[in-house]
Formats: structure tokens, C-alpha cells, sequence
């Protein structure tokens, strides 16, 4: 994920109360990152034309999930051919 400096100032400054009010709503999720910033530049109308939507992603998770996903390193390239997982997901692609 790429953040632009007028983004981040706004997710700081917040010049309406939208940034605060879901970061106050995310603050109870285990891993907010993984939804605060998309959720954020998907609602602020002056944000949401600059995204661009990829849906290529790879999450591992403990079981049971801890706080954070596995990253995938070098040493993951072994093993993870013989998964028979792709590297990017199977979502639709739609617009903010």
C-alpha cells in the first residue's frame, strides 16, 4: 500500500471528523491496518478517484490468528509451490 503525503495529512488533520471517527471504530479490530486506510480513502469523497484497485495480496494467519499474518520471505519459496495457492486473490474488481 502506497499513501500520498495529502492523504496522510488528511488521515492527521482530519478536516472533517470522518478520519477520527473510523479510527476510533478500528481501534477495537485485532489488525486494524489491514482496513482503516482502505476503508478511510474509499469514504472521503476527495480520496476515493485516486485508488487503484489490484485485490494481489497473500495472507497467512496462525491458528488460532494471532495479532498479526505471517510475512512471506525468501525461505517461503520452498514450500510455497506445493501449496497450490496463488499469490493474488479471487476477488471481483469493483470500485470505491
Amino acid at each position: 500500500m502506497a499513501l500520498s503525503r495529502p492523504f496522510v495529512e488528511y488521515c492527521v488533520r482530519g478536516w472533517d471528523n470522518l478520519p477520527r471517527t473510523l479510527l476510533m471504530y478500528y481501534s477495537n479490530f485485532i489488525s486494524s491496518p489491514e482496513g482503516y486506510f482502505h476503508t478511510v480513502v474509499c469514504n472521503a469523497d476527495e480520496f476515493k478517484k485516486t485508488t487503484v484497485n489490484h485485490g494481489l495480496h497473500y495472507i497467512w494467519w496462525d491458528n488460532p490468528p494471532k495479532q498479526h499474518p505471517h510475512y512471506v520471505t525468501m525461505d517461503d519459496l520452498e514450500w510455497l509451490p506445493a501449496t497450490r495457492h496463488s499469490l493474488g486473490s479471487s476477488t471481483q474488481m469493483t470500485q470505491c
